[in-house]
């Protein structure tokens, strides 16, 4: 039905009115083509720059991160704790133990010489 009636509207249209509107049809086509094209190159645009300030902040994060251990290790150095393990390790047990027996044996030498000591200013 449609083409029925662009083929009557041909019919009765001037043949130089016709060419007049394909042409501006042409160029407005034209025009809109070209006016895609600078949308899709601004977009293109926006989005490099975006993913140049995602990369930028990938590596500040990464850099902070790196930051935070290395701070973290140091106060962990300085303070003698381990965060990851026990506050106490076997050889830190092990060297408290053997220093009992010793110290106590210290104070009780110590004990016996104060005795001695009072006795004989006695």
């Amino acid at each position: 039905m449609l083409e029925r009636e662009n083929v009557a509207l041909k019919t009765q249209a001037d043949p130089k009115t016709m060419q007049a509107i394909e042409k501006e049809l042409q160029q407005e086509h034209e025009q809109l083509l070209l006016e895609r094209r600078q949308e899709m190159a601004a977009l293109k645009e926006k989005i490099n720059r975006l993913d140049t300030l995602v990369t930028e902040l990938q590596q500040q994060q990464q850099q902070q991160q790196q930051q935070q251990q290395q701070q973290h290790g140091f106060l962990a150095r300085l303070f003698g704790c381990s965060c990851s393990g026990p506050n106490e390790d076997s050889t830190t047990e092990a060297g408290v133990a053997a220093a009992l027996p010793a110290a106590a044996a210290g104070a009780a030498a110590a004990a016996a010489a104060a005795a001695a000591a009072a006795a004989a200013a006695a």
